[in-house]
């Protein structure tokens, strides 16, 4: 999606209704490349303000809905390098940016989140950073 709108609650609907990319017009045409390159690719990318704003949303909802004490059963269930994955994810980075920085094989980073997305019972990488923000499993 490529938008003149930043406002949260805007982003937040695109986001949800499934927008595998969100980006402001006033992008540079390199960073407008890469998220169509990654989008392509079956990738999620949001532009940093717009991630930033993705997560401070979700933050927003979770003081306001539940404030349960985390379940520390699924925070157990992700390995060291499963949360260092995990945070990574959350920072809006893609698998291949991931297993660069951690030099790890692209199909490495991959597993690590298909696992961890089966431990969590979620179906896609947006549910699984949700959970990961929501239940603060970092």
């Amino acid at each position: 999606m490529l938008s003149m709108h930043n406002n949260e609650d805007y982003i937040l609907r695109s986001v949800e209704a499934g927008a595998a990319g969100y980006l402001l017009k006033d992008s540079s045409s390199d960073e407008m490349v890469k998220a169509i390159r990654m989008v392509a690719n079956g990738e999620k990318y949001y532009s940093s303000p717009v991630a930033t704003i993705i997560l401070n949303g979700y933050m927003q909802q979770l003081k306001k809905s539940d404030k349960s004490p985390v379940k520390n059963t699924r925070r157990s269930k992700l390995s060291k390098k499963e949360k260092e994955i995990l945070q990574f994810l959350v920072e809006g980075m893609s698998s291949r940016e991931i297993a660069e920085k951690l030099q790890l094989s692209v199909r490495t980073v991959d597993n690590h989140r298909a696992n961890m997305m089966r431990r969590l019972q979620v179906r896609n990488a947006a549910e699984l950073v949700k959970t990961a923000v929501e239940e603060k499993l970092l």
